[in-house]
């Protein structure tokens, strides 16, 4: 069955203007000063190793070089001096933060019973949809990097042309695999069954997924266009270069519409995960009782 897109950002926008949603905006940007934390921080810990190994290999780089390393250093304002290992730990840390908070976002902008973001969206089962979360990803992202491996490099190094003719047949793809996490987060299935589920679910619906997905992005652009003050269109070296000034406010103005655009873009694709749900029919048991559309199992 076919889902409509109009009831999908309906639903969506319901999601994004409740309260449980001004919650997470906060949180996510929260999570955006650390992440920025975090990678300001390994990049000064590279730029120092880098550094560092050529001063004890006594070699001299020349006057630009040095120079652009020390604007990258001093550009890196929200790191920490630390080692290089520590500043793996963290980014790891915040890596395993991120994962939770989206984990509880997405159970928490599916579940239609509540305004309030409530605690069970955080903790029940959080660590086995965690890793059964991660291992999906990976799925995912192993399936989708052989997916372009053959239908776009492959053809561009036999013949650049041809490669007009599979990015359809990736696309197909790449929606297919799409809802695999959201199926894990919000059905609690493994990862191999939320990698199938989401692929079935996606089944008749991919021209209208990307139409979804279209109409994200298009708000998404436009929550962002107030950052777009704070962009900086200069020639450098004779060529365009787009950089996002590093001032406090254009930082905190970034972030800000950023965490708006990651809770709309979730609770538009949470919603449309519940549609593909219900407008796909379960499948029947020999006594006409519903099964699990994952296991198979019947349902009473």
């Amino acid at each position: 069955m076919s889902i409509d897109i109009g009831s999908v950002f309906e639903d969506g926008i319901d999601a994004f203007l409740s309260k449980k949603a001004a919650v997470l905006v906060g949180i996510f940007l929260a999570f955006a000063v650390a992440n920025s934390i975090a990678g300001d921080t390994f990049g000064l810990a590279i730029v120092d190793e880098v550094l560092t190994a050529l001063t004890e290999q006594g070699e001299q780089l020349p006057p630009d070089a040095l120079e652009r390393l020390e604007r990258q250093r001093r550009e890196l304002g929200w790191a920490l001096e630390v080692a290089l290992g520590p500043a793996i730990a963290l980014l790891v840390a915040v890596f395993v933060v991120g994962e939770l908070v989206r984990i509880g976002a997405v159970r928490a902008l599916a579940d239609d019973s509540t305004n309030d973001l409530e605690r069970r969206h955080y903790m029940d089962d959080l660590a086995a949809i965690f890793l059964h979360r991660v291992l999906a990803a990976i799925v995912t992202f192993a399936l989708l990097a052989v997916s372009a491996i053959l239908l776009l490099f492959v053809p561009i190094a036999i013949f650049p042309p041809l490669v007009l003719l599979t990015v359809v047949p990736f696309l197909y793809i790449a929606i297919g695999l799409y809802f695999a996490t959201y199926a894990v987060t919000i059905d609690e299935v493994g990862a191999l069954e939320g990698v199938a589920g989401g692929w079935q679910y996606a089944k008749g619906n991919r021209i209208k997924l990307a139409l979804i997905a279209v109409g994200v992005f298009v708000v998404q652009f436009v929550i962002g266009i107030p950052s777009l003050l704070f962009v900086d269109f200069g020639a450098v070296g004779g060529g365009l270069e787009t950089t996002i000034q590093r001032t406090p406010i254009a930082l905190a103005l970034t972030a800000i519409v950023g965490a708006i655009g990651t809770v709309f873009q979730i609770a538009v694709a949470a919603q449309t995960y519940l549609h593909l749900g219900s407008a796909d029919v379960p499948p029947r048991g020999p006594d006409g009782t519903e099964t699990d559309q994952f296991s198979g199992e019947t349902q009473f």
